[in-house]
């Protein structure tokens, strides 16, 4: 993946809401503008960058995308990693997935990556790609921006042996998925702009 600087702004007014960010399809090119300013250029050579860095969530949106369009299964969720065996953690915002994988940190198992998972299909078996060897920590204030934890992390894909919903219910309520109802989950846990296709 390339990343360069925007060379020509496309024309603001014809961007479309999207609640995070505005976007646009302009010469095979998604143009996503970010509510402090920030503006992304995503092709298949790269990404391409204007304005303030923005927040995490925008930056894992613009890289998902990305990844999106270069044929990996872009996931909100985290995973851990244990004999060479990965466990996909998948949940909604707040559901405990950062909490139970620090705990599962603390049990044995190594970080795959935390909050944008992305597998690649393309093998027998599919495959987590690794994330940045960190989890981002909310700081005991609601909407407060997260704080960026440094952990050992693995270094290459791991494959998926199973994944899990973490439903947001208190104590730790786990829903194994499997067959369709794991489909289902992927299509439900999609990093993915609410009214964006890239396929």
């Amino acid at each position: 993946m390339v990343v360069s600087e925007v060379a020509e702004r496309p024309r603001l007014e014809r961007f479309l809401d999207d609640g995070l960010w505005s976007y646009l399809l302009q010469d095979d090119c998604w143009w996503l503008r970010g509510r402090e300013g920030s503006l992304f250029g995503i092709t298949d050579e790269g990404i391409c960058v204007d304005g303030p860095e923005g927040s995490d969530q925008l930056a894992n949106g613009v890289a998902g995308l990305w990844l999106r369009r270069q044929g990996f299964l872009v996931l909100h969720a985290n995973a851990v990693e244990k004999d060479g065996r990965a466990l996909l953690l998948m949940g909604a915002s707040g559901a405990g997935k950062t909490t139970l994988t620090r705990a599962l940190l603390g049990h044995g198992f190594r970080l795959v990556t935390d909050d944008l998972g992305v597998v690649d299909l393309g093998a027998e078996t599919p495959r987590l790609l690794p994330g940045p060897g960190r989890v981002k920590v909310r700081t005991g204030v609601l909407d407060a921006p997260k704080r960026l934890e440094p952990v050992p992390a693995v270094e290459d894909a791991t494959p998926v042996a199973a994944a899990v919903i973490v439903e947001p219910q208190g104590p730790v309520n786990l829903r194994q998925v499997g067959g369709a109802a794991a489909s289902l989950a992927f299509v439900q846990h999609a990093q993915m702009p609410r009214s964006l296709s890239v396929t």
